[in-house]
């Protein structure tokens, strides 16, 4: 894979990381300060400091949704083709109150 198309993969990955560790941290932090208090019920992308609840950033299109009370998914479509076929990465991140589950397809 040529190295613009490593940095293209790495830029949206690590934008997806970082969306996914502020989550759980807001998950865990009580509600009284500003937090989930336990709960993913409400969440969206704007919680994270997006604009918007789904968000384009120059690494990408940002979308969240609630998946239960303890789950939520990110997923990240990158702004780069990186095989030529006409279709962007996207991975999707899975964090629940314990665990992250990444999914990463390039089509």
């Amino acid at each position: 894979m040529p190295l613009f198309r490593v940095r293209a993969t790495l830029r949206t990955n690590s934008a997806l990381f970082k969306s996914r560790a502020q989550a759980q941290a807001r998950y865990r932090r009580p509600a009284l300060m500003g937090g989930g208090g336990q709960n993913f019920t409400g969440f969206d992308l704007t919680d994270l400091g997006f604009a918007a609840a789904s968000d384009t950033t120059n690494d990408g299109v940002f979308t969240s949704a609630v998946v239960g009370p303890t789950s939520i998914t990110i997923t990240g479509t990158g702004t780069e083709d990186l095989n030529g076929d006409g279709t962007p990465l996207v991975v999707t991140v899975t964090a629940s109150n314990s665990s992250t589950t990444i999914t990463s397809v390039v089509k």
